[in-house]
């Protein structure tokens, strides 16, 4: 548990932890620009807030999360031959096939899930400058996309598009909801939808822990703690899936499997996501634009204890352009900002990765992408750092 006199969160506590309920928006009331959203907005994604938010009745969404969720199963059991021809270091892994690229502690490789990357929205977001792609590889490097798997790009395009037309629609009751509380932050839906060609789309596949692991799984050993870059992060309710077959799973769910938060009043908190419903997960691009009044929480995927199952899941983060300066509001001050949040050791203090009111987005996640990695090589022992 997180103590916020020393600063420092013991991990590994035991579980199960509290179950938190999420605010519900409905697709209609999103929809209607006369809803007032403002107490809800605040309440979703607040600094006492889970950072998160899910929405119900989105037309199409059962039928889309059908028709891409199998098939990353089906990409994620590809032979390693086929995966490596999708594999881009030039783009820091960021497009294409990626496993075993990122680090967890102690710098051991995180080969628990692969993930796939594709800008579903623009095919080449660099197309409009010519130097894009050479300054910022991870971000304007054009798609590439799996043959073997029929129907991934379609399914993947669909699901993105999808989560950018609802995902616009909460940003515009965002903004609303800044602005009835006189904060002076830019448009959200202007900075993250309308002047942005960055958005990141990534199909992830969590392979089934090893039979010896099940028996006593790590706390974060699908994904480890984390803070997203983005304004905001739409998501599908994953599948627990057969190993073997990529049919749904029929064996008992492990109820301590899944997504888990850290508030600021340093409750860890377990967040299921409704089947039918979608969410929107903020990121710390909002939480600067806004002042730290809207603030992002870490989180973390802990591994289902239920032998030969698999979760299938899609991101995509919506962000700003790599060239937007990333300044905080007028009347706001940055150390409030940094420090709006939950800080937690596993997750690299945004002080260190937030440059102050000239740096741009790009910038912002290229420092936070190194001080991920360096975090990663240092093992945390007894309150210290040993590398």
């Amino acid at each position: 548990m997180y103590n916020p006199e020393s600063g420092w969160m013991v991990t590994g506590a035991s579980f199960p932890r509290p179950v938190a309920q999420p605010v519900i928006f409905t697709y209609e009331e999103l929809k209607d620009p006369q809803s007032d959203l403002t107490e809800r907005i605040l309440q979703a994604y607040g600094r006492d807030s889970l950072g998160l938010c899910c929405v119900s009745g989105v037309p199409n969404y059962q039928k889309y999360r059908q028709a891409l969720l199998p098939k990353i199963h089906t990409l994620g059991n590809l032979p390693p031959s086929s995966l490596e021809k999708y594999v881009l270091p030039e783009a820091f892994y960021n497009v294409g096939w990626s496993h075993g690229k990122e680090k967890l502690g102690g710098g051991r490789p995180d080969l628990g899930k692969g993930s796939f990357y594709a800008n579903p929205l623009f095919e080449d977001p660099g197309e409009l400058d010519p130097t894009a792609r050479e300054r910022h590889p991870a971000c304007a490097t054009p798609n590439v996309w799996p043959e073997e798997v029929s129907g991934f790009r379609e399914a993947f395009i669909d699901a993105g598009k999808l989560l950018a037309e609802v995902g616009v629609m909460l940003a515009g009751h965002m903004d609303k909801a800044c602005q009835a509380h006189g904060i002076k932050c830019c448009s959200l839906v202007e900075a993250t939808f309308k002047n942005s060609r960055l958005c990141c789309g990534r199909a992830l596949h969590y392979y089934p822990l090893k039979q010896e692991k099940t028996q006593n799984v790590p706390e974060d050993s699908w994904c480890g703690w984390h803070n997203d870059n983005s304004v905001i992060t739409g998501l599908f309710s994953p599948m627990i899936l057969d190993a073997a077959t990529g049919q749904p799973s029929t064996k008992p769910k492990d109820t301590e499997a899944g997504l888990y938060v850290q508030n600021r009043r340093c409750e860890v908190l377990q967040v299921q996501l409704p089947s039918d419903c979608i969410a929107f997960q903020l990121g710390e691009a909002a939480q600067i634009m806004t002042g730290g009044h809207l603030v992002a929480t870490p989180h973390m995927v802990k591994g289902s204890s239920v032998p030969d199952v698999s979760r299938e899941q899609l991101a995509v983060f919506f962000e700003p352009d790599w060239d937007r300066v990333m300044a905080v509001p007028e009347g706001s001050s940055t150390d409030d900002m940094v420090n709006a949040g939950a800080n937690i050791p596993e997750v690299p203090h945004l002080a260190k990765r937030y440059r102050g009111p000239s740096v741009t987005f790009g910038q912002f996640l290229e420092d936070s992408f190194r001080e991920y990695y360096n975090m990663k090589l240092s093992v945390v022992v007894g309150g210290e750092e040993t590398v």
